[in-house]
């Protein structure tokens, strides 16, 4: 079986899923870090200080731009200190460069059967 998990470019990831898992093994912990994080940011009401962002796996550049919508948004709302706002968007800096370099290679094979 594969997994499950759609990536932001509409693709399968079909990596084979772990046993009786719909996920495969990184896509099982994204989704098991993501889950925790909501479960401990509504545990505790939000200040800017304990924001959490969900950032899910950026895997091209659309996944980038949905980021910084994400951040943008935090910083907009008085969810994300500048500071901490600042360094995502640096990381969000590299992984659009990253983005850029290997969309390039992945046209041409994008969503093969």
């Amino acid at each position: 079986m594969e997994c499950r998990h759609i990536k932001s470019n509409g693709c399968k990831c079909k990596s084979p899923a772990l046993h009786d898992k719909p996920y495969c093994y990184f896509h099982m912990r994204r989704h098991h870090t993501m889950h925790a994080a909501k479960a401990e940011s509504a545990a505790v009401p939000g200040t800017a200080s304990d924001a959490t962002i969900e950032v899910l796996a950026i895997e091209d550049h659309t996944a980038v731009q949905f980021a910084l919508t994400q951040v943008l948004q935090g910083l907009g709302a008085r969810r994300l200190e500048p500071r901490r706002a600042g360094q995502l968007l640096y990381g969000l800096q590299i992984a659009s460069l990253s983005s850029i370099a290997t969309t390039a290679s992945s046209h041409a094979t994008m969503c093969k059967a």
